[in-house]
């Protein structure tokens, strides 16, 4: 904030570090919420886990071709695996209202590449909102949007290491 003084010379006041701290409260407390969310990613029954097995050979299949209709759109989840070991990816996805739609997993294997699509959290059915993933393995996530006039279009990703395990958002995945 700024004073003015007898001299008509401005001066700089601190009076920030509250306002810093409550940020950084509300920041840590959205990123623990996001946390414990992805955390029961890990240790849920895997029974409503559809398991899907796609590598960039069946990625060719889906690509968008120019003589696909316009309105016809998918997010694809690209799991790439930067270890030796292989790592299964376990992911949640929630449509515009936060309400879990699906469940879904792959295994990647070590130093290979794995996906996901949008669609396979919903059944096929059109949907707009997020995906949370985690692994105990390390996996770097990028996402994309499939069709349209657009052909291929990067989506952004976001990735933390937390407990022990990799989490990675995607916070807009689009099926349609």
């Amino acid at each position: 904030m700024w004073d003015s003084q007898e001299n008509d010379t401005m001066t700089f006041r601190w009076t920030c570090p509250r306002g810093i701290t409550a940020l950084a409260a509300a920041f840590t407390l959205f990123l623990a919420q996001g946390s414990l969310a992805q955390a029961d990613l890990l240790t849920e029954a895997d029974a409503s886990v559809v398991e899907i097995d796609r590598d960039g050979l069946d990625f060719r299949r889906i690509a968008p071709k120019p003589t696909d209709p316009p309105l016809i759109y998918d997010s694809a989840l690209v799991f790439s695996n930067t270890g030796r070991e292989g790592a299964r990816v376990i992911c949640k996805g929630f449509d515009d209202a936060g309400r879990p739609v699906g469940r879904a997993a792959t295994f990647v294997p070590g130093l290979g590449l794995r996906y996901l699509l949008a669609s396979d959290f919903t059944n096929g059915n059109a949907v707009l909102g997020q995906v949370q993933c985690a692994t105990k393995g390390r996996v770097a996530g990028s996402a994309f949007l499939l069709g349209g006039a657009a052909g291929i279009t990067q989506l952004p990703a976001q990735q933390g290491d937390s407990d022990g395990a990799i989490r990675v958002r995607f916070p807009v995945v689009f099926a349609q």
